[in-house]
C-alpha cells in the first residue's frame, strides 16, 4: 500500500479556522479519508512454493489528526482500518487471502519548501504500518484456515501545487518501500515486498471557503489507486 499523500501543500490551503484565528501560528485540523486500490503488484520474497504472480486490492478508512505550524508544515497521526484481497499464483493453484479489521497506523510530516505567489514546492514523508489484520485463507476456492496479515512501510517523495481560485492541483513522484507477511496457523508464511518503488500521483483540493477543503488523489505506477478526502481546520 502506498499511503495517500493528499495535497502536500495543505498547511498553506485552510487559512481560517471555526475557531481558532489565522493569526495564531500553530492550528489543529482533521480530516476523514476513504482509499481505494484496484491492483498493486507485489513481489513475493518466501513462500512454501514458487509463486509466479501476486495481486492485492482492496479499501482504507483512516482519520486524521493534523498539527500545523505558520502554514508551512503539517505533523499528522492517521489511524484506521481496511479490507484487503491478496490473489498469487503457485503453479497451477490460486491462492487467496481476504483479511479485513485490525489497524491501520503510521505518522506523516509535510513542508512547504518555496512558495511563490500561487504555486508552490512542497516534501513529504510517512512510515507506520498494519496490524491485527486476519481472514480467510483459500487454495482453488476451497477454504483452507484463517491467515493473518502484518505491514511495515515508509514512504517519501515531493511535488508542485498550483492554486487556481477554488481549486488547488498538484502533482508530484513517491518513492515506497513496503514489506508485507502473511501467515496461518498451519505454520504457512508469505513474505511480499513492493513491486514497483517510484510512481506518480497527482490530484487536485476544493476549498470554497478557508476553513473546509475537499481532495481527491489518484496514484500509478506502484500501484492504482484512488483516494478522497475531507477536511476542517478548528
Amino acid at each position: 500500500m502506498a499511503a495517500p499523500v493528499t495535497n502536500p501543500a495543505s498547511p498553506g490551503i485552510l487559512e481560517q479556522g471555526l475557531f481558532i484565528p489565522d493569526t495564531v501560528w500553530t492550528q489543529p485540523r482533521a480530516s476523514f479519508l476513504e482509499d481505494f486500490t484496484t491492483q498493486e503488484r507485489l513481489h513475493c520474497t518466501a513462500s512454501p512454493s514458487s509463486v509466479q504472480k501476486t495481486f492485492m486490492s482492496g479499501n482504507s478508512q483512516l482519520g486524521a489528526v493534523t498539527w500545523s505550524i505558520k502554514e508551512r508544515f503539517d505533523a499528522s497521526l492517521i489511524l484506521g482500518t481496511s479490507n484487503n484481497v491478496f490473489r498469487l499464483f503457485e503453479g497451477a493453484q490460486l491462492v487467496e487471502f481476504h483479511t479485513s479489521g485490525g489497524l491501520v497506523w503510521y505518522g506523516e510530516g509535510k513542508l512547504i519548501l518555496i512558495e511563490m505567489k500561487e504555486t508552490s514546492f512542497s516534501i513529504f514523508g510517512e512510515a507506520g504500518g498494519w496490524d491485527w489484520m486476519s481472514g480467510p485463507y483459500f487454495i482453488n476456492d476451497e477454504p483452507i484456515s484463517n491467515s493473518n496479515l502484518k505491514l511495515r512501510f515508509w514512504e517519501a517523495g515531493a511535488a508542485f501545487t498550483q492554486r487556481i481560485g477554488f481549486f488547488t492541483p498538484y502533482f508530484g513522484i513517491a518513492v515506497l518501500q513496503s514489506r508485507w507477511k502473511m501467515s496461518s496457523p498451519t505454520h504457512i508464511t508469505y513474505r511480499f515486498t513492493q513491486k514497483h518503488t517510484t510512481g506518480p500521483f497527482l490530484g487536485c483540493t476544493l476549498s470554497t471557503s478557508s476553513k473546509v477543503s475537499l481532495n481527491v488523489e489518484w496514484r500509478g505506477w506502484f500501484e492504482n489507486s484512488l483516494n478522497v478526502a475531507g477536511e476542517i481546520r478548528f
